[in-house]
C-alpha cells in the first residue's frame, strides 16, 4: 500500500506545472488551497478559530480596512454601495458605535439554508459567496449567539493536519477530551462529561442528527482521515437540549460540509501516514450555476493499518500473569502479541460519499460513511484470575481482537418557505441507515441496524426588529431489530433486549419545540426556549433554556446562561424494561448556569472566560434488580472555568485556551454501588474519573511568504487524579472490581499527565494550483512514549499514541 501511495504521489508531482522560487501566480488564475478557495491575489487568510466577528472582505479577498486604498489606486474598482448609511449613522451617533438590530440578526438573505449553532431563531448565512478561504466563504457566529460555541474553518481543518475528527476537536475545542475504551473505542467528552458510550454529545451534519440511539451514539464519522467535505464545524460546550432535544447533556458538534457555492473545482488529495499508517485518497468537486444554485460531490477512501505496538505501547497498571503464562509488570509495554494501534475495523478500507445540490432555499444531500476500528484488549481477557478472567490453560491464539464498525447512509432535504417579509417556514425531511456491530471476548458479536424517519417544520417570524419567534414541531419513527446488511449475516442483536423479545420493533419520537427573542434595546437581548420530547418507552422530557445577553458596547459582551438538558437510555434498554416490567426508566439530566465574557479589543485579538456550574444526574444499570433496570446512579455537582485568547491577521493566527473543571460535590443513592464517575463519595478524593481538571490548548499558523507556511498545536493534559482515587478505592474493596482501575501500590504512571506536540510545514505548488504538507504527530513520543499517552476509560492503563508522519499533496485541475 505504500508503494502504491508513493506512486501516486509521485504521479500528482510529475502533473503538476514547474515553478520557481518567488514566482507568482498567473494573473486572473484561480488556486485552489487546502479545503477552500484562494483570493485572486494568491494569498490564505487563516481561519477563525473562535466565536468571533470575521473582518468583511471586498470581492477580491481584500480586507475591508484596505479596500479604500485598493479602490483609490484602482480607477476601474467600483465604488461600494451604502444604501442604509443614514440609518447607521444615527444609530452609531445615539450609541457611539455600530450595533446590528435584531433584525439583521434574524433575517439575512437566505443563500445557504443552515443551522445557526445555539439557537432556533436564527440561521448562519452566507451573504457573499468569493473565492476565498475566509470571509466571504465562512461566515462568523454573531455575538449574542446565547452558548459558547466554538466554530472552525476548512482553511483551519486543513492547516491543523489533523487526521481524523477527533484528533481536530482536540487540538482546538476548549475543555474537549477523548480516551480510548475497551468495547468500542475512543469516547469523547466535554466539562467534566464522559461516559462508556457516545451518548452524551449529539453529532450533527448539516443540522440532521445522526446518533445510533441503539447503543453507540454519537460513534460513526470521527475515526475517518477523510475530512475534506467540511466547510465549518461548530462545537457547543455545555446542555443542548432546548435546541436539539435529548442526548445533547454535555454539548452538540455539527458539521456543516461544502455546497457549490462554497467549493468550486475539481481536485484532488493523496495523503500517506508513515509510522501510524494510513492512506487517503479524496476527491471533489464544486459548480455553482448562479448566485445561490450549486452542486457539489465528494469522495473518499482511507486504508488503515495503524501504529506498530514498538510504536504504540500498551501499559497496564497491575502487574499479572497473562494467557499462554506471559508476565506483564506494571508500568512496562506489554511483550504479548497485540493489534496495531489504530488498525480499522476488520482491516477493511473506510469510505465517505457526500452529494449535495443546493438551489435556492432548497438543499438536499446523500451522504455514506463506513469505519471503524479494532480496540485494545481488556485486562479482564488477558489476565489470568485474580487480576482477570481467563483460564490456566488458556491462550492468545484463541483471544480473538476486540472491535467495532459502523456504516451508515443518510438522505436528507431542507427547503425554506418564505411565506412573507417576516415569517418564514423550514422543512426538514431525512430517511437514514445506521448499521453498527461490535465484537468483544464477553459479549460476542453485538449486531444493531436502527433505520429512521425525521422530519422537522419550524416557522419563524420577525414582527420587527425586538422580537423574533421560532416554534414548530418534529417527529422521528425508528425500527430496530432488522438484519444486518452483508456481514456478519446474522440476525439482529440489539445490546439490552433479550431474544424473545428481540424481533423487529419501532419505537417512535414526537417533540416540541419553540423560542422567542426579545430585544429590549441595542445592548440587551434575552432567550428564552423550550422543547418537549415524548418516546414511546419514557415520559415527556423537558429542555428549558433562558438567556440574558448585554453588549456593553462594540468590544465588550455579557453573556448569562440556564440550560436543562435530558437523555434517555438506550432504546434497546428502553424497550427490555418496558416489556418486561411494565415501566419506563428514569432519565438523565444536566441543569447547568454559566457566565461568559467576549471581548475583542480590535479586529485581530479575542478573549472571552466562561464560568459554569453543573447538576448532573447520572443514571446507569443496577445489577441488584431483575429484570435490568437504569435508574439513578448519583448526583454530581461540576464546576469549571474555560479561558481563550486568539490572534489573527491576514498571515498569522494563534490560539490559546485553558480549562479547569472540578468536582465539588457527589452523592449516590447507594453507596454500595460502584461507579466509575467519581471516588469522592466513598471518601476517596475530589475528582473526576478519566477527566484532566487542567486541559491547555496551544494552535499556531503562520504564513512566512507566499510559497511558505508552518503550523502546530499543543495539547497539555495535567494529569489524571480522579483515576487515581478510584484505583485506591478499589484497593480497598475485599473483592477489587475488574470494571475498575486496578494498580500496583506505588503505580503512577497513567495518573501523570500526557502532552502532544504536533507540527507541519507547507508549500504552495504549481502557482498556487497545489499544495504540499509535511506534519509531524506526537513529536514528544520520540524523547518519551509515556508523554504521548492516551488513557483507558476507567481503567489504570494506557495506550501511548504512537510519534509519525504524513505526506499531504493536493493538485487542482
Amino acid at each position: 500500500m505504500k508503494r502504491t501511495t508513493l506512486a501516486a504521489l509521485c504521479c500528482l508531482g510529475l502533473s503538476l506545472e514547474t515553478w520557481s522560487v518567488g514566482q507568482e501566480p498567473a494573473a486572473g488564475r484561480l488556486g485552489l488551497v487546502a479545503i477552500g478557495q484562494l483570493a485572486e491575489d494568491g494569498q490564505s487568510p487563516p481561519a477563525e478559530l473562535v466565536p468571533a466577528t470575521v473582518e468583511p472582505l471586498t470581492d477580491d479577498g481584500q480586507d475591508a480596512g484596505k479596500s479604500d486604498n485598493a479602490n483609490a489606486a484602482d480607477p476601474e474598482s467600483p465604488a461600494e454601495e451604502e444604501p442604509a448609511a443614514e440609518d447607521q449613522e444615527s444609530l452609531a451617533d445615539s450609541l457611539g458605535f455600530e450595533l446590528p438590530s435584531l433584525e439583521e440578526f434574524a433575517e439575512q438573505p437566505l443563500l445557504v439554508p443552515v443551522e445557526a449553532p445555539a439557537t432556533l431563531a436564527t440561521l448562519d448565512t452566507i451573504d457573499e459567496i468569493a473565492p476565498v478561504s475566509i470571509g466571504g466563504g465562512i461566515p462568523a457566529i454573531s455575538r449574542i449567539t446565547p452558548a459558547a460555541v466554538t466554530r472552525i474553518g476548512a482553511p483551519t481543518i486543513w492547516s491543523s493536519g489533523a487526521r481524523n475528527l477527533d484528533e481536530l476537536l482536540d487540538i482546538l475545542v476548549p475543555n474537549f477530551q477523548h480516551v480510548h475504551q475497551v468495547a468500542t473505542g475512543p469516547k469523547m467528552g466535554m466539562r467534566g462529561i464522559i461516559s462508556d458510550r457516545d451518548d452524551k454529545i449529539l453529532l450533527k451534519v448539516n443540522g440532521r442528527i445522526m446518533n445510533n440511539r441503539g447503543e453507540s451514539g454519537a460513534y460513526h464519522e470521527r475515526d475517518l482521515p477523510l475530512l475534506g467535505d467540511l466547510h465549518l464545524v461548530d462545537v457547543l460546550r455545555g446542555p443542548g437540549g432546548a435546541t436539539d432535544g435529548p442526548g445533547a447533556i454535555a454539548g452538540v458538534i455539527n458539521l456543516q460540509t461544502h455546497t457549490g457555492l462554497t467549493f468550486q473545482g475539481l481536485d484532488a488529495t493523496v495523503r500517506q501516514g508513515f509510522i501510524d499508517e494510513f492512506t487517503a485518497t479524496e476527491l471533489r468537486y464544486g459548480r455553482k450555476f448562479d448566485e445561490d444554485t450549486g452542486v457539489f460531490v465528494y469522495y473518499g477512501i482511507a486504508t488503515q493499518d495503524g501504529a506498530d505496538p514498538s510504536d504504540a505501547p500498551l501499559v497496564f497498571g497491575r502487574s499479572f500473569l497473562a494467557r499462554d503464562n506471559i508476565p506483564v509488570t506494571a508500568g512496562e509495554p506489554v511483550t504479548f502479541d497485540l493489534q496495531d494501534d489504530g488498525r480499522g475495523y476488520r482491516s477493511k478500507p473506510k469510505h465517505k460519499f457526500h452529494a449535495q445540490v443546493t438551489d435556492g432555499n432548497l438543499n438536499a444531500w446523500v451522504r455514506y460513511t463506513r469505519g471503524g476500528q479494532q480496540i485494545d484488549p481488556d485486562r479482564r481477557d488477558v489476565a489470568l484470575a485474580p487480576a482477570g478472567e481467563a483460564g490456566p490453560g488458556d491462550s492468545f491464539d484463541d483471544l480473538l481482537t476486540s472491535q467495532a464498525g459502523y456504516q451508515q447512509l443518510t438522505f436528507a432535504g431542507k427547503y425554506l418557505f418564505e411565506c412573507t417579509d417576516n415569517l418564514n417556514i423550514e422543512w426538514m425531511a431525512s430517511w437514514d441507515l445506521f448499521d453498527f456491530e461490535r465484537f468483544t471476548p464477553q459479549d460476542g458479536i453485538i449486531t444493531n441496524r436502527e433505520d429512521e424517519f425525521y422530519t422537522r417544520l419550524l416557522a419563524r417570524w420577525t414582527p420587527n426588529e425586538r422580537h423574533t419567534l421560532a416554534f414548530g414541531t418534529a417527529l422521528s419513527y425508528e425500527w430496530f431489530g432488522l438484519p444486518s446488511p452483508g456481514y456478519p449475516g446474522l440476525p439482529a442483536n440489539v445490546e439490552g433486549v433479550p431474544d424473545d423479545i428481540e424481533g423487529p420493533w419501532e419505537t417512535d419520537t414526537f417533540s416540541i419545540l419553540g423560542e422567542y427573542v426579545l430585544r429590549f434595546n441595542e445592548r440587551w437581548t434575552a432567550f428564552a426556549g423550550l422543547r418537549s420530547d415524548k418516546h414511546t418507552y419514557s415520559e415527556w422530557l423537558l429542555s428549558p433554556r433562558t438567556a440574558l445577553v448585554f453588549e456593553a458596547n462594540e468590544r465588550d459582551t455579557y453573556k448569562a446562561i440556564w440550560s436543562v438538558a435530558n437523555r434517555r437510555g438506550t432504546d434497546g434498554d428502553l424497550r427490555r424494561q418496558f416489556v418486561q416490567s411494565r415501566s419506563f426508566a428514569e432519565n438523565e439530566e444536566n441543569e447547568s448556569a454559566e457566565f461568559r465574557y467576549e471581548r475583542r479589543p480590535c479586529d485581530h485579538r479575542f478573549f472571552s472566560a466562561s464560568g459554569f456550574y453543573q447538576h448532573y444526574t447520572a443514571i446507569g444499570f443496577d445489577p441488584t434488580t431483575e429484570p435490568r433496570r437504569q435508574n439513578v446512579l448519583g448526583n454530581f455537582d461540576i464546576a469549571g472555568l474555560e479561558l481563550e485568547a486568539s490572534f489573527r491577521t491576514e498571515r498569522k493566527q494563534w490560539s490559546i485556551s485553558h480549562s479547569y473543571t472540578q468536582l465539588l460535590n457527589g452523592e449516590l443513592p447507594d453507596i454500595t454501588r460502584n461507579q466509575g464517575i467519581t471516588a469522592e463519595p466513598y471518601g476517596f478524593g475530589s475528582d473526576l474519573v478519566s477527566w484532566s481538571p487542567q486541559l491547555t490548548k496551544l494552535y499556531a499558523n503562520r504564513d512566512w511568504n507566499d510559497l511558505w507556511s508552518t503550523s502546530g498545536s499543543l495539547r497539555a493534559y495535567w494529569g489524571f487524579p480522579g483515576d487515581e482515587d478510584l484505583a485506591n478505592y478499589n484497593a480497598s474493596l475485599p473483592s477489587p472490581n475488574g470494571f475498575l482501575p486496578l494498580a500496583d501500590p506505588g503505580y503512577k504512571k497513567a495518573f501523570r499527565g500526557s502532552y502532544f506536540l504536533d507540527f507541519g510545514i507547507q508549500r504552495k505548488i504549481c502557482c498556487g494550483q497545489g499544495q504540499m504538507r509535511l506534519d509531524f504527530y506526537n513529536v514528544l513520543g520520540w524523547i518519551d512514549q509515556d508523554l504521548n499517552k492516551r488513557n483507558v476509560l476507567r481503567r489504570a492503563y494506557y495506550r501511548s499514541e504512537a510519534a509519525a508522519i504524513a505526506l499531504t499533496v493536493q493538485r487542482t485541475f
